[in-house]
């Protein structure tokens, strides 16, 4: 909802009357800041996060992404005004081979050869010239986010070739409007992006560089991650084997989804994390859902945000840091 409203209400005033100005890149760099700190704390994201975490989850482009829309929309209306001032003035400005640095139609231009688009040929109508300049802009940062995600070893499970930038990530999409199931969500999401508060990620910065679990005698020695919280934990194994009875006792009479879920509901699987954490790039799952619609993504997050969410809250009760209120 938070996503909707900021795109119906607060985006086009954000926006308004940006798309003439000449911008400097620190100007840009302000109003990036600014969309990219909103989307983290619509989604309860920790701060410096990874610009893809942010983005992919939202389903939403780059502040300066949404400005260059906003340029060759203006841009385009021009192309379509033959004998109008500004559009005999582009197409002089554009056939000369001096072209001034700082003039908006530099902009423009670069732009057009930054997203690999026509400047220069016969104006497209108002609707095509949209739809293309829309699918090459996201394509374009698509391919730029994966590109910078790929290298970080913390997005481990977080896969953003399954993911897109023109719609928000199944995390969000299947909690409806229960504050309840976003509670659950937001803490699914914090594990999956890598930032979510373990003794080998707090060793990093805190006092005591210890990455060990500090929940059971016998992990000790073991470092806490991820990993470890999700599938070995000693102290979390009684959780661990509630949500597993709870999960296949929920998929019981679902057919679409009840191989799924046995399959890798199952600690020792190879992908248990992975289906914990983001299902939807599993290709059981791709798979299910072109099969069977969007209801098999809303029930398997359903089971892992909860699943995820127990085991987050069994481990700060016993950390002695769980405040319900």
């Amino acid at each position: 909802a938070a996503f909707h409203v900021h795109q119906l209400y607060g985006s086009p005033v954000l926006k308004s009357r940006l798309a003439p100005l000449v911008l400097t890149s620190s100007e840009v760099q302000i109003f990036e800041q600014h969309l990219k700190e909103t989307l983290q704390r619509f989604q309860r994201l920790y701060p410096k996060i990874p610009c893809s975490i942010t983005y992919f989850l939202a389903g939403s482009l780059p502040g300066s992404a949404h400005l260059h829309l906003r340029q060759l929309s203006l841009f385009g209306m021009i192309t379509r005004l033959p004998g109008s001032i500004l559009n005999t003035y582009a197409r002089n400005i554009y056939g000369s081979s001096s072209i001034k640095n700082k003039s908006w139609f530099q902009q423009i231009r670069d732009l057009c050869l930054l997203y690999h688009l026509p400047h220069l040929t016969a104006p497209l109508s108002k609707f095509k010239f949209k739809k293309l300049t829309k699918s090459h802009v996201i394509n374009y940062w698509e391919i730029k986010l994966r590109y910078e995600a790929a290298p970080l070893k913390s997005l481990q499970y977080f896969n953003p070739n399954f993911m897109s930038l023109a719609s928000p990530h199944p995390i969000w999409k299947t909690v409806g409007s229960s504050p309840a199931k976003v509670a659950m969500a937001t803490v699914q999401a914090q594990m999956l992006s890598g930032r979510y508060r373990t003794e080998h990620l707090c060793s990093l910065w805190s006092p005591n560089s210890s990455e060990n679990c500090q929940l059971s005698s016998s992990c000790t020695f073991i470092s806490e991650d991820i990993e470890h919280i999700l599938r070995k934990c000693e102290a979390l194994k009684s959780t661990r084997q509630k949500m597993y009875t709870f999960s296949l006792k929920y998929c019981e009479a679902m057919n679409p989804i009840q191989p799924i879920v046995a399959k890798y509901s199952d600690p020792s699987h190879p992908q248990f994390c992975q289906y914990l954490l983001d299902c939807s790039v599993l290709e059981d799952v791709i798979v299910a859902k072109q099969t069977f619609g969007n209801d098999v993504l809303h029930h398997l997050f359903l089971i892992t945000r909860t699943y995820c969410y127990d085991l987050h809250k069994e481990r700060m009760k016993l950390r002695g840091r769980w405040n319900p209120f």
